[in-house]
């Protein structure tokens, strides 16, 4: 072990060596920062400049702050050889350093920094991450496997800096954490000592798909008699992790909050006569006590969120649930706050339940921090419309001195990598401005974007969901900061991201795939809408009531298009053109057939053309990640063959219905053939690159494999149509 460190800090010794002298003969760059994130960026510039030739010596000042330019503000100024950033603030900073590393690695070379400017057009940009911290405090979705692998992963100190770090080089600022209950992993209370956890428990018995989809059996009785230990560690220590945890994220300048749902009381399992009733005082006590506690504890703690559900009864008046809200959180963060009245902290109230913003303020009067609210922005399927109308409402009827959040989902992709910068650049461009917005979370809610245990590639396996999605953590978080980059930029980015690796030509291939891949999605969504996380395009698959596949017979009959997506159903469509009708405004079902041929085939033209090319052996992770990038795109492509003659399929079926014409019924039956070919393709290509998972809120395996035979009975229902 000392040798081994004594080989590391001889390596480190001759890094600072050369960053200080110059990375190649002829010249030096001196970067100069004191304040942690610009600190951050200063490694950032060092490591694109480390392998350029450098001619005369460059000096790159990222100190000086300048509060007029405004929040996370930056100015790039070029003077010669003088470089000199200035922000803001802090993030602004660092954000100005960032784009001078990027203008060094996308120029190749120091004499392509320009001078430039930016400032944020979302002001926060976070992340909504579902932790399981321990069997005993799950998250929302710890029935599926994604959680039940990821629980030690979270109390890995490396799993947090290489998460923080990616974000901060993305431009996100805001990091929150959703659990159910997480007082009993984080906090230890002296009235209630023996609900703080030491060690880390995980589950052993096997999951299924018999667990209630709000989480009121996510502990059974069973389970405490069947668990594993995967940490050992004290309640202390715990404390100290996450102290840690939010102190790095700070340095990154990213704030932290936690999320909770209610009322549930795992972990404490009785103890003191604490329940999930709302009623019982003791309950009451115990909660506004954590609640101080977790503010009290963790000085970098900028917020806590909270949901009036889903183990309250949804009544809110008639139980008086925002009383209890108020009377635990709001009189625990109070507390706080008196004992520190200097410090900011922000409360985020989810309107996940229906209340009136000026009753609810009465409730909220004397409480001490910033009051936010947030709200689900495109329900549980982001990748769907550019201009989503959920969170109208609250955006409509909020008072003009309060802001919400926006719950952005990605539930509607977990396993292919999605990236189309022209549909974030305008869902970002679409969103309310500041005098309404704080800004908003992205993530899920039916999965776990910890470490990412799909790939049958034992290379590929386990490593970091944000790794592995990086582009469209890329798109989101870059875009959010600023609509503006336009898709030369994207470019410029997925060639650096493998240069070295990959020549330039490819990486554009790949680009347009993505561009047009990324429209497959989206247009299925807009034309057959569930709201809901159980709802999952990439297999077709639903569990809103109970598991089925989405089957021709549903399309054809199914008035559920998204409101406001510019998708007709086919049962209005086909009526229209039995009556006689030939245009209309909206987009017709067989022209969202022919839109997702179109993208599956520009897709797949870009695929064919690098797949011809692809070697035999990686020559490292870089060139193994660009094809396994382009084979996500392969599928992507497949599935989108798929479902548009499975819409081809739906309309002609449709069709018959309405005008009787047998002819419509046989051309049916012959998309829906093209459909389960390419159903199997997908399926088979599918099965090679990933493994099937139990899926927490879908309550399923996933495996297009196994659905086989429900795409073949489409063709069934077709031939067998009975006029309705």
């Amino acid at each position: 072990m000392k040798r081994s460190m004594c080989v590391f800090c001889t390596l480190l010794l001759m890094v600072n060596l050369l960053a200080a002298i110059g990375w190649a003969e002829g010249g030096s760059v001196a970067v100069s920062a004191a304040l942690p994130q610009a600190v951050f960026a200063k490694g950032e510039i060092e490591a694109a400049a480390a392998g350029c030739d450098i001619a005369g010596d460059w000096t790159i000042s990222l100190e000086t702050i300048d509060e007029a330019l405004g929040y996370e503000a930056y100015r790039i100024g070029v003077d010669g050889k003088t470089v000199t950033v200035t922000g803001g603030d802090a993030n602004g900073l660092m954000y100005g350093g960032l784009e001078v590393a990027e203008q060094i690695a996308f120029s190749n070379g120091l004499e392509g920094v320009h001078a430039a400017e930016g400032r944020p057009c979302v002001l926060n940009r976070g992340i909504k991450f579902n932790i399981p911290l321990d069997m005993r405090t799950p998250s929302y979705t710890d029935a599926g496997d994604a959680a039940q692998l990821n629980i030690e992963n979270m109390w890995d100190m490396g799993f947090w800096t290489e998460y923080i770090d990616e974000l901060a080089r993305n431009r996100f600022n805001t990091l929150s954490i959703w659990n159910l209950n997480p007082f009993p992993s984080m906090v230890k209370l002296a009235d209630y000592p023996d609900v703080a956890l030491d060690d880390v428990w995980r589950m052993t018995l096997p999951l299924d798909g018999s667990y209630n989809g709000t989480a009121t059996d996510m502990v059974r009785p069973e389970h405490w008699e069947n668990y594993e230990v995967v940490k050992t560690i004290s309640i202390d220590e715990k404390i100290a992790f996450w102290q840690d945890v939010m102190a790095y994220a700070h340095s990154r300048g990213i704030k932290f909050y936690i999320f909770t749902w209610n009322i549930y009381t795992y972990a404490e399992n009785g103890k003191y006569g604490i329940t999930d009733d709302a009623e019982n005082e003791i309950t009451r006590d115990y909660f506004r006590q954590s609640v101080q506690a977790m503010v009290e504890t963790y000085p970098d703690l900028d917020g806590i969120g909270f949901s009036a559900g889903e183990n309250m009864d949804w009544s809110m008046v008639q139980n008086n649930n925002e009383e209890w809200l108020y009377d635990t959180y709001g009189r625990g963060i109070n507390a706080a706050l008196e004992n520190n009245p200097g410090r900011a902290f922000t409360l985020i109230h989810r309107r996940h339940l229906v209340y009136d913003f000026e009753e609810l303020r009465s409730t909220w009067a004397d409480f001490r921090g910033v009051l936010d609210f947030s709200d689900k922005y495109s329900f549980a399927h982001m990748h769907s419309s550019t201009t989503p109308h959920f969170a109208d409402d609250t955006l409509n009827s909020l008072p003009a001195d309060l802001r919400t959040w926006l719950e952005v989902r990605w539930d509607d992709m977990y396993y292919a990598r999605w990236g189309d910068p022209d549909f974030i650049r305008d869902y970002v461009a679409n969103m309310p401005d500041s005098s309404k917005l704080r800004g908003f979370f992205f993530g899920a809610d039916g999965y776990i974007f910890g470490r990412d245990y799909t790939s049958t590639d034992p290379e590929e396996y386990g490593q970091q969901h944000i790794r592995k999605h990086w582009y469209e953590y890329a798109l989101l978080g870059r875009l959010g900061y600023n609509p503006d980059l336009d898709n030369d930029c994207f470019r410029a980015l997925m060639a650096e991201h493998f240069e070295g690796a990959v020549p330039r030509e490819k990486t554009d291939l790949l680009f347009d795939a993505m561009l047009s891949a990324g429209k497959i999605v989206p247009q299925v969504a807009r034309f057959y809408w569930i709201d809901t996380d159980a709802y999952y395009p990439e297999m077709c698959l639903t569990h809103k009531t109970a598991f089925k596949f989405l089957t021709v017979k549903t399309w054809a009959n199914a008035k559920n298009n998204l409101a406001g997506g510019g998708v007709m159903n086919i049962p209005e469509w086909a009526e229209a053109v039995a009556a006689g009708q030939e245009s209309f405004e909206e987009q017709t079902p067989l022209q969202a057939a022919e839109a997702l041929n179109g993208y599956a085939a520009a897709a797949m033209s870009c695929v064919d053309v690098l797949l011809a090319d692809e070697p035999e052996t990686f020559t490292g992770p870089a060139q193994r990640e660009f094809w396994s990038m382009v084979k996500d795109q392969q599928l992507q492509a497949e599935m989108g063959f798929y479902y548009s003659e499975k819409l081809y399929g739906a309309a002609e079926i449709g069709l018959y219905n309405a005008t009787k014409d047998k002819t419509h019924q046989e051309a049916s039956v012959a998309h829906l053939e093209k459909a389960l070919e390419y159903w199997k393709t997908y399926a088979q290509d599918f099965a090679a690159r990933y493994r099937p998972q139990m899926m927490a809120r879908l309550q399923l395996v996933t495996d297009p494999g196994e659905y086989t035979s429900e795409a073949e009975r489409d063709i069934s229902i077709a031939q067998k149509w009975r006029i309705r």
